[in-house]
């Protein structure tokens, strides 16, 4: 857990549109700056008490393929190069994405698609 969060800690959210928990299956999700992150963690802040998301980010965030279209396009990408933890405001999440592992459920190298359903 990073410095700037505290108990009490929790396993899942509701959103209005979506529900994130800490398995990964429901742990992707993209920030309003774009970030796309692996929740780790769902805890408070120790500065005011709002509920922050603990977890890593992609470093790298390319196309998956590029024809017959570029992939970002239809909002799909190859993620890869997980950072250190961070921390987020629950407040700044975007959407909800699914990652895929490319690699025996290795998280670190993964295709990102978007849940349609929710568009």
């Amino acid at each position: 857990m990073t410095n700037d969060v505290f108990e009490p800690q929790f396993t899942g959210w509701r959103m209005k549109r979506f529900v994130i928990k800490l398995n990964s299956s429901d742990n992707c999700v993209k920030m309003k700056n774009n970030d796309v992150v692996i929740i780790e963690n769902i805890a408070s802040s120790k500065l005011d008490g709002n509920i922050m998301i603990i977890g890593r980010k992609y470093n790298t965030v390319e196309n998956f393929f590029e024809k017959p279209c570029a992939s970002n396009l239809l909002s799909i990408y190859n993620a890869s190069q997980l950072s250190h933890l961070q921390s987020w405001m629950l407040s700044d999440i975007k959407e909800k994405l699914m990652c895929l592992p490319l690699i025996d459920y290795d998280i670190n190298n993964c295709v990102i698609l978007p849940l349609l359903h929710l568009q």
